[in-house]
């Protein structure tokens, strides 16, 4: 990866819990606002009102909830992008830029999913850690290993030119400095 190539790492997430679920939920809460209406000669016309509101109602909060919970987990971080200098982590409303040097330690997380978190040794607008899932469709366990060790190995090279760089502007001013 040459420098300031930026390398996206985190899925585009499979469009089904992006945009699928959602659009399951908005569907589901069609179909019980309008459920009443096509079927006016199982509900007799003074309980059709009752029916309708009853039905709509539970099932606009039940579709809200499912709604904000995916938008809460799946939608409050949507990319995170590296390159040999800096993470920048994408959510919903605003962009972050995070120095590698900022980074202390990248894990695999062996669930059901295989993520992986990015610790953070000052907390960012998104918190001490970022936890995403790795680019792909499908991530193998073996894979999301290989993919934090490359992480691993980039933030190790970014930190090792920045104590480097610090290193030698000190050594610099220090022999640049007049006698006193």
């Amino acid at each position: 990866m040459s420098k300031g190539q930026m390398r996206e790492l985190s899925s585009n997430g499979i469009w089904v819990n992006k945009y699928g679920f959602p659009g399951l939920a908005a569907i589901f809460t069609c179909y019980a606002a309008i459920a009443p209406l096509l079927n006016p000669n199982e509900v007799h016309p003074p309980m059709m009102l009752k029916a309708f509101s009853a039905r709509y109602f539970i099932t606009v909060l039940v579709a809200a909830a499912v709604t904000l919970c995916l938008c809460l987990t799946l939608g409050r971080l949507k990319e995170v992008w590296m390159n040999d200098e800096m993470l920048v982590v994408k959510g919903v409303m605003r962009k972050i830029v995070i120095p590698l040097s900022q980074v202390s330690e990248v894990q695999v997380n062996h669930g059901r999913s295989h993520s992986i978190t990015i610790l953070l040794s000052t907390p960012s607008e998104f918190g001490d850690e970022i936890t995403f899932e790795p680019a792909g469709f499908i991530v193998l366990r073996n894979q999301a290993e290989q993919f934090a060790r490359t992480i691993r190995a980039t933030i190790e090279a970014a930190q090792h030119r920045v104590s480097v760089t610090e290193n030698t502007d000190k050594a610099q001013s220090f022999f640049a400095a007049p006698p006193q």
